[in-house]
């Protein structure tokens, strides 16, 4: 269902956020919203709490972030829930936000697994580039194989160090286009296969905070149950 852009209403952080981004891409602010209501609506498209996570199977990176040839599919999670971190190198807020996700994976990956999916590139030199990614030196093109697009994770696993494995999309970004992760999302599945949390489409409505909690109350049930 199309989402009209006047009924989107910004918290107070998100909506300082947002007109600092429209005033440097030189938008208006009604077509800023208009975009975003555009990602909200393929947001919505994606699995939803109380729906079963849809299946994939995807390579694992290594920990230098080179292709190892083994594949991890999700449905292996069966019996046990998984939180899911989507995001990619040249996306700034999923660099900014990689040490509070370790910090969670820290405390809370062995009672709930986290799993890390490398999709697409959310801003590449060839296409709209991102100021801090210049700042940073992440100045990749999109990448035209799986070898090109894991030396781009490879270098996402070196800088970030992220402590959950990674698996990496296929070039179709058959994954992404399934959980309409871009640039970066969040979820959260049961030990039934059912999605309990998605967040919101990133970058303004990624949260880390409220995909912690539905991992504890996961994560609290398991211990019950010991």
């Amino acid at each position: 269902m199309p989402i009209d852009p006047n009924t989107i209403i910004l918290p107070p952080k998100i909506a300082e956020a947002a007109e600092r981004e429209w005033t440097k891409r030189s938008m208006t602010r009604e077509d800023w919203m208009a975009e975003l209501a555009g990602r909200m609506e393929r947001a919505e498209q994606s699995p939803a709490p109380g729906e079963p996570a849809l299946d994939f199977n995807l390579e694992k990176l290594t920990p230098e972030g080179s292709r190892s040839g083994n594949f991890i599919r999700l449905s292996s999670y069966q019996g046990t829930s998984v939180g899911l971190v989507f995001g990619s190198n040249p996306c700034p807020y999923f660099r900014q936000s990689i040490d509070r996700l370790n910090q969670i994976h820290d405390e809370l990956s062995e009672q709930v697994p986290i799993l890390g999916v490398y999709i697409r590139e959310a801003h590449t030199t060839d296409g709209r580039q991102a100021g801090p990614n210049i700042e940073d030196g992440i100045l990749f093109a999109k990448p035209t194989s799986a070898d090109e697009r894991a030396e781009i994770a490879a270098d996402c696993i070196k800088r970030l160090a992220p402590k959950f494995p990674l698996v990496m999309d296929d070039m179709d970004d058959s994954t992404e286009n399934v959980y309409k992760a871009l640039p970066l999302r969040l979820f959260t599945i049961d030990h039934n296969g059912v999605v309990i949390y998605r967040s919101g489409p990133g970058p303004h409505f990624f949260n880390p905070e409220e995909w912690y909690s539905s991992l504890n109350e996961l994560a609290k049930i398991k211990s019950r149950e010991k």
